[in-house]
């Protein structure tokens, strides 16, 4: 049997699914109102009416698939109904010796930018805080395997008052490294990637530890993965990962992307047409898309390849330059994440650079009711399954939740401030929106 099918057969302490889902595709969205959604009355020419039937089975397709979804989502939950926050967790690694490598066959290295660039923007540092710390942190530090280098890089010039809390949170994570760089290198395996790298700028975890994994990689199956500041991933993403890789990358010369199939995106506005009020920790949306997203994004390759043998270029387009890994393509391919759905999941606040999909305006994303009213039901069964899928602490999202709302002209402001500086979003779209939210909020506009 191919790789591409063979099934995971790992630890169960986070519950896999145990049916196939499909979830609600990007180009389901719509921004219909209830009025415009309804066809016109039909005109006299006969061939307008196969079009209405057909739009009518698009939506009826649509809610099945918005169905499905939360069904299989329920599935994540305890027969309880309550969510299983108890999790075996593999010792985590200090510093790895010569002979616990021996038995490893696959180096991973986890990446992430936080507020490089934008060191004195205070009011978004901080927000950006509160998500890291809900969302991302417990994610990862709850992983089911700990065999992995989290390397995290931020400005040297960042706030104290953002830089102490954050060193304090990652003080439980022993296989993280926070660096004072502003450099993002690509290649884990190259000279390049630890350059920027002494001992001076290290300000929390093990400067030895880097090095040690980069030695490592010299002489095994290189993972490196990339994790948004503000993105969680499943639990069992990196034991996932590891166990896979080696099937696909028995060649030296092979290499291979990995991307979520599927993701669940956290508003603290409603997305929903049905449900308007506010409820105190937001709302859950569950995505399929074609193309990959950045959360557990990860570029994988043999020892006799290198990053640059990989294509470069935005993970939106990566669907379209790589075939899917199949019997036929088990190398130099695209791999879902498909016994991991969903794969990972978004804030969307906005404290994003890019702002996409974020409920904020009238023009923005809508699902359509019948779509609305699925997801909106079942909400409270499906933060059960978030909470059991990347390890998130309701009570945490409340507290994220209000701290976003009540400073969100402050967040906003800083934002927009903070667009089109060295590496981060420059789109007029999203500088729109931000000054949209300064004037509802009626503060002035940078």
């Amino acid at each position: 049997m191919s790789p591409r099918y063979i099934g995971y057969n790992g630890p169960a302490t986070v519950p896999p699914l145990t049916t196939p889902v499909k979830l609600v595709s990007r180009k389901s969205f719509s921004q219909l109102s209830p009025s415009s959604s309804q066809e016109s009355s039909p005109r006299t020419n006969k061939r307008v009416r196969p079009r209405r039937d057909a739009s009518r089975l698009r939506l009826l397709w649509t809610a099945l698939c918005t169905t499905l979804l939360v069904i299989s989502f329920c599935q994540w939950t305890a027969p309880s109904g309550r969510a299983t926050t108890d999790l075996t967790i593999s010792p985590s690694p200090s510093l790895l010796t010569n002979d616990r490598w021996k038995d490893k066959s696959v180096v991973q290295v986890i990446q992430t930018r936080f507020m490089q660039e934008q060191p004195h923007l205070v009011h978004l540092g901080k927000a950006r805080l509160e998500i890291f710390k809900t969302i991302t942190l417990p994610s990862v530090i709850k992983q089911t395997s700990q065999d992995f280098i989290w390397i995290i890089r931020t400005d040297p010039m960042l706030n104290e008052t953002i830089r102490e809390p954050l060193v304090e949170m990652l003080a439980d994570c022993p296989n993280h490294v926070l660096v004072a760089s502003n450099t993002n290198p690509e290649g884990f395996r190259g000279d390049s990637a630890v350059s920027d790298i002494s001992r001076d700028v290290v300000w929390s975890g093990s400067y030895d530890l880097i090095h040690e994994y980069h030695h490592a990689a010299q002489t095994r199956i290189v993972l490196e993965s990339r994790l948004d500041a503000d993105d969680g991933i499943h639990l069992r993403f990196v034991e996932y990962l590891q166990t896979m890789a080696p099937k696909f990358l028995s060649d030296q010369h092979s290499w291979m992307v990995w991307c979520a199939s599927s993701h669940l995106e956290w508003h603290y506005n409603s997305p929903f047409p049905k449900l308007k009020e506010d409820v105190e920790y937001g709302f859950l949306l569950g995505i399929k898309n074609k193309e990959c997203v950045t959360p557990g994004l990860t570029w994988s390759y043999g020892i006799g390849s290198t990053r640059g043998d990989l294509p470069r270029g935005t993970h939106q387009f990566l669907h379209k330059v790589l075939p899917e890994c199949s019997d036929s393509h088990t190398s130099h391919c695209l791999h879902r994440f498909w016994e991991l759905k969903p794969g990972a999941i978004r804030a969307r606040t906005p404290t994003s650079a890019g702002m996409s999909h974020l409920v904020e305006a009238d023009n923005l994303h809508k699902l359509t009711f019948k779509q609305g009213n699925t997801q909106a039901e079942l909400q409270t069964k499906m933060w059960d399954g978030a909470e059991t899928i990347f390890g998130i602490n309701r009570q945490d999202i409340v507290a994220t939740k209000k701290h976003v709302v009540s400073h969100l002209a402050d967040i906003a402001s800083d934002n927009l401030k903070g667009q089109c500086t060295h590496g981060h979003s420059c789109k007029e779209e999203a500088k729109a929106l931000l000054r949209k939210i300064l004037k509802h909020a009626g503060k002035a506009m940078v």
